[in-house]
């Protein structure tokens, strides 16, 4: 279970897609000296390897900040495939 203050980094949370079965979205925050980083991907669910790479967040100044942007990225990222049918 994730625990906002919780000291082991990186830490991994993943996400089910909706009507995908196949891929799941993953987001792996970073600890810095002074700030986050957070890389958003999507992966197969099976081997947990990377499907698709989203995007790399660097500089964001709270955990739960990181972590909130990068959900919002992924799913920002997801309705945008979703119209093109892509994944």
């Amino acid at each position: 279970m994730y625990i906002i203050g919780d000291d082991e980094f990186p830490k991994e949370h993943l996400f089910e897609l909706e009507n995908n079965p196949d891929h799941l979205g993953r987001v792996i925050i970073y600890a810095l000296k002074e700030s986050f980083s957070v890389e958003i991907d999507i992966i197969v669910k099976e081997s947990h390897k990377i499907f698709f790479h989203v995007d790399t967040l660097y500089n964001q100044k709270e955990e739960r900040d990181a972590l909130e942007s990068a959900v919002q990225k992924l799913s920002s990222f997801l309705v945008g495939k979703k119209r093109t049918k892509d994944i």
